[in-house]
């Protein structure tokens, strides 16, 4: 019997970034792009596997309360390479979302649940208090560096990534309404 073994060359890393960090990244990319040096940015969304903006307005509100609020925000996963670039293979709707809203290019839905009593709904980064957009700097989120992929396994983790089963509806009631679950049950 020929004993398993990896034979995989993917070596994988992961650190704490700031929201901050992440931003000035973003920011810099952006000034290089606007001066008409793509080739020079180091932030990449582009890969043919990354979709396009698809989060509503609400969608985008969440993180922004999610960040303040301090739960948890999903890691980003980034195929690094040789050139010292960072090809995004998961996070683009949650940085874009982040970024944009940083840079106050849209404001919180009117929707959007206050945070420890703060009313943020309706509002942009500039309108929050100063402690506010501090805290949203200061939030972190592992960056998981991934080197020496193939196209095909890129292709192949960005699926693996993206294939889970969304909660029915049914189940998001049941989580929001957890507390009142116990009585439900009683009744019924």
């Amino acid at each position: 019997v020929v004993k398993f073994s990896r034979e995989t060359r993917i070596e994988r890393s992961s650190k704490e970034v700031t929201i901050k960090a992440l931003y000035r990244d973003w920011k810099k990319d952006t000034e290089l792009k606007l001066a008409g040096k793509y080739s020079e940015t180091i932030m990449r969304f582009d890969l043919v596997i990354q979709r396009n903006q698809v989060w509503s307005h609400i969608q985008k509100s969440a993180l922004i309360h999610s960040a303040l609020y301090g739960y948890y925000i999903p890691p980003i996963l980034v195929k690094d390479s040789e050139d010292g670039k960072k090809w995004f293979l998961d996070a683009q709707q949650r940085l874009t979302t982040l970024m944009t809203f940083i840079d106050g290019s849209w404001k919180l839905s009117k929707k959007t649940k206050d945070v420890f009593g703060w009313k943020i709904a309706g509002k942009g980064f500039e309108d929050l208090t100063k402690s506010m957009r501090e805290t949203i700097f200061e939030e972190t989120i592992l960056l998981v560096k991934m080197k020496h992929m193939t196209d095909r396994e890129r292709d192949e983790q960005f699926v693996k990534t993206n294939s889970g089963t969304p909660l029915t509806k049914v189940e998001l009631l049941r989580a929001k309404h957890s507390m009142l679950i116990p009585y439900v049950t009683e009744i019924g």
